[in-house]
């Protein structure tokens, strides 16, 4: 558990950078623009234990990135769409699966959050793996 300062926020996309008082045991996750077929969440759905859900990359349309077969919770919002090495893809905002297991979820981009950020630069979005 650590604490912070938010630095930026923002409402269109929805996302928030904190400057952390100490940093973590683990390294950062670099924000990528390049998709895996598979993609994960880490979540704490209404604030219950960790969950982690794993689903396919669908497509990335109109700054958000869809995502199927992944299934997010009420309370997921803000949650990283991370790929298969780690980076992060994109910040989770709305479930639209259906239980019959048809429909996708969608998150917005890291290019998105990058370009919103005053913070960020194009350099901070990795392009090649």
């Amino acid at each position: 558990i650590t604490e912070g300062t938010v630095i930026e926020h923002s409402v269109v996309p929805d996302y928030a950078l904190i400057l952390l008082d100490a940093l973590p045991v683990t390294p950062p996750v670099h924000l990528t623009a390049e998709a895996d077929e598979l993609l994960a969440v880490i979540q704490h759905p209404r604030g219950m234990p960790k969950v982690i859900a794993e689903g396919w990359y669908e497509a990335a349309c109109d700054d958000l990135v869809y995502y199927s077969d992944l299934d997010t919770l009420v309370g997921t919002s803000g949650a990283g769409v991370l790929t298969r090495q780690g980076r992060l893809l994109g910040i989770h905002t709305d479930g639209n699966c259906e239980e019959s297991g048809f429909g996708t979820n969608h998150g917005w981009t890291a290019a998105k959050i990058e370009a919103a950020s005053p913070y960020l630069a194009p350099e901070d979005v990795v392009v090649a793996p």
